[in-house]
């Protein structure tokens, strides 16, 4: 049987260069990015216990994005942890996310991102970046093989073997809802391609329009079209690029 739900997006995902994977080997550099000194001794030990050489990324001086990425190479490093929350006492004017997916996508730096408050920022400050961060860990409970997985992952990833799951596809967003409760401002909305019936989060400013100054019966129920991951198997992997305003589809573009 068809799948209807995935004819609607394009039969076209973003074409991935091929390219050689070269794995995480013993004695790798791998920077290591917190505010919290604490987390980063655990983080030195579990790399160590899978031979791995930890080098600590200052954040002293709050520097900028673009410091960070250079310390890194400076530091000789080929790979990186991250923490996500790194503004708190004005360590830092970037998220954890936001580094992530410049290194992996800008410098070819592969690197994974750690956070305590998966739950709360997954579909707000770290979806927004999500489409350059293949790998998210729990700070809590994570092993040191865990971390070489998603490193080796990632590198997988940025050598142009990209999973299924990772490929955005373009298909059809509905906005069902707009929240502006909480800091980041967001929308509610169904993309028919991974699951009809289940809302997404997503936040308003990857919209390529100003929704939130539009009369809510102008919103609610537009449609727009966009690069989604719709394979994704949880709604906290999926991501959202090149968002833009389409025609509302006729009433029986799906079967009842």
């Amino acid at each position: 049987m068809i799948d209807v739900t995935r004819v609607l997006g394009s039969l076209q995902a973003d074409t991935e260069p091929a390219s050689i994977f070269q794995p995480i080997t013993a004695g790798t550099r791998v920077g290591m990015i917190d505010d919290d000194p604490v987390a980063m001794r655990a983080l030195s030990y579990q790399l160590q216990d899978v031979d791995m050489t930890p080098v600590e990324i200052s954040l002293a001086g709050s520097p900028s994005l673009d410091d960070v990425l250079a310390k890194l190479q400076d530091n000789g490093c080929a790979a990186a942890v991250c923490d996500h929350r790194l503004r708190g006492g004005g360590h830092a004017q970037f998220d954890g996310a936001q580094l992530v997916c410049q290194a992996n996508l800008s410098v070819g730096l592969p690197c994974i991102l750690l956070s305590s408050w998966t739950a709360e920022d997954e579909a707000t400050s770290i979806r927004r970046w999500r489409h350059g961060i293949p790998k998210v860990l729990s700070k809590r409970g994570r092993s040191p093989q865990d971390l070489i997985d998603a490193l080796t992952v990632t590198r997988i990833e940025m050598a142009g073997e990209r999973p299924l799951e990772r490929r955005p596809f373009s298909t059809a967003v509905e906005i069902a809802e707009l929240s502006y409760e909480a800091e980041c401002q967001t929308a509610h909305v169904y993309v028919p391609a991974w699951d009809p019936d289940i809302p997404v989060v997503v936040p308003l400013d990857l919209f390529p329009i100003d929704v939130s100054q539009m009369p809510s019966e102008e919103v609610l129920g537009s449609f727009f079209i966009g690069k989604v991951n719709y394979y994704a198997r949880e709604a906290g992997e999926l991501f959202f690029r090149d968002l833009r305003i389409s025609t509302l589809p006729p009433a029986d573009w799906l079967p009842a």
